[in-house]
């Protein structure tokens, strides 16, 4: 399923990409968890992710905290530092963009209240299945912010494989509507 929906992500044209993200990015700024949101925790996206450089952007304008993941391959751990602009970031685990942590401040899970999930499939309970690299599960696993997953109505399935540890995110959007599980 993981390969199947990498495939689909890309074979997308430029201009389906880039109109599916415009009413991905529309849906978010509309709901309120983004409205009241003062911190946001969000991945530097690395195609063929969904773009996150619009929600950056679109954060740092309104003056909203940005914390960007910086993991450890190690111990599979994660840690969110405030990120104030792109200058602040440089190529990390597996060519991802991280916070360059000599002058970024970490972020407590606390002090989150919106946290973007990356994921390739959907339910429409809110279960994902991730990239494969369970940072983000382990991550959940004693964070109790609001979470938010973007995704396309072509990712969401019925039914999807499930683990015990699997932790639901509570608002899945995609280029069509907002599904708010809790």
């Amino acid at each position: 399923m993981r390969k199947n929906a990498m495939e689909y992500l890309q074979r997308l044209t430029e201009a389906e990409r880039n109109r599916i993200e415009k009413n991905q990015w529309n849906q978010v700024l509309q709901t309120g968890r983004w409205k009241e949101a003062g911190t946001i925790a969000i991945t530097v996206s690395k195609y063929p992710e969904w773009s996150t450089y619009s929600y950056l952007e679109s954060a740092w304008a309104q003056g909203k905290t940005v914390a960007v993941p910086k993991v450890d391959p190690l111990d599979k751990g994660m840690e969110f530092y405030e990120v104030g602009s792109y200058d602040h970031l440089k190529e990390g685990y597996k060519g991802i963009m991280e916070p360059d942590s000599s002058f970024c401040s970490p972020i407590h899970k606390t002090d989150i209240d919106l946290l973007f999930v990356p994921g390739l499939l959907f339910n429409y309970e809110g279960y994902r299945i991730g990239f494969g690299g369970g940072f983000y599960d382990r991550y959940l696993t004693d964070f109790f912010g609001a979470t938010i997953s973007v995704t396309s109505e072509a990712q969401l399935k019925q039914i999807i494989p499930l683990e015990a540890h699997d932790i639901p995110v509570q608002m899945v959007v995609t280029e069509n509507r907002t599904i708010r599980i809790f």
